[in-house]
């Protein structure tokens, strides 16, 4: 199991604190709406012509671009909620139907129900990987898993090796490390210089913070594996002062 390793504490460049830390540019949020009579509509700006309509609404879209291809990927509810993937056209425009790309079988992936969401694309050295929150957004398991693209049409699931294990966990040897529950619903982004990955998260801080108002986002620096795969760290506690992304001006 890839647990969260410890990151180390601010020294150098300048600190942020978790708790009063600023996202420094422009953060997207997209919402899919979905009615029987009507057009996929994804704001902003995303219309799909009426041969993609299926009845089930869809959530948390995220943008693959693979091998010159584009792709819409999401989330939608069949009884659980895997993820989908569907070709695009252009930017704004469906071009085929949505097929299923991950179902939530693993035991960490079906607590207080049975989710794949929030699906996020994660590019290095020629590997391709979809990070995806698994569990429900309620509990404090709410953790992320991975898919990584092994060759072939990215529309088959076959195509996608999903991690037998989370890539973060509440449950891992330090169980809910440095008092962080539910970590998942992550991005990505460099620092301002180019030379760091980061990611950033939501969670909690009790067992019994749920899926409101008592979540806060929160980011810090990643690091990669031998292998090529991502290794997350450990998630650091509010309040711990961490250095500010490489390259970035101090106020």
């Amino acid at each position: 199991m890839l647990c969260w390793r410890r990151l180390a504490t601010a020294s150098g460049r300048g600190a942020f604190s978790l708790s009063e830390m600023r996202i420094r540019g422009a953060m997207k949020s997209f919402h899919a709406a979905r009615n029987a009579n009507s057009p996929t509509v994804i704001s902003p700006g995303f219309t799909a012509g009426s041969s993609t309509r299926r009845s089930a609404p869809e959530l948390d879209p995220g943008i693959l671009q693979l091998n010159g291809r584009l792709y819409l990927l999401g989330s939608f509810y069949n009884g659980s909620q895997p993820m989908f993937i569907r070709p695009l056209s252009n930017p704004w425009t469906a071009s085929g139907t949505r097929r299923v790309l991950s179902t939530p079988t693993y035991s960490w992936e079906t607590v207080g129900g049975a989710v794949n969401e929030g699906a996020e694309v994660l590019q290095r050295g020629g590997k391709t990987f979809i990070v995806y929150s698994a569990s429900h957004c309620s509990t404090p398991d709410y953790k992320l898993g991975m898919l990584t693209y092994n060759g072939g049409d990215p529309l088959d699931s076959a195509s996608w090796v999903k991690s037998p294990n989370p890539v973060s966990a509440s449950h891992c040897s330090t169980p809910n490390a440095n008092g962080v529950y539910g970590p998942g619903h992550n991005g990505f982004f460099k620092s301002p210089d180019g030379t760091e990955d980061w990611i950033v998260y939501h969670a909690n801080s009790s067992a019994s913070g749920g899926c409101d108002m008592n979540r806060s986002t929160r980011a810090q620096k990643f690091t990669w594996n031998a292998d090529g795969t991502p290794n997350f760290g450990t998630p650091v506690a509010l309040g711990v002062p961490l250095t500010s992304p490489s390259g970035e001006q101090a106020d």
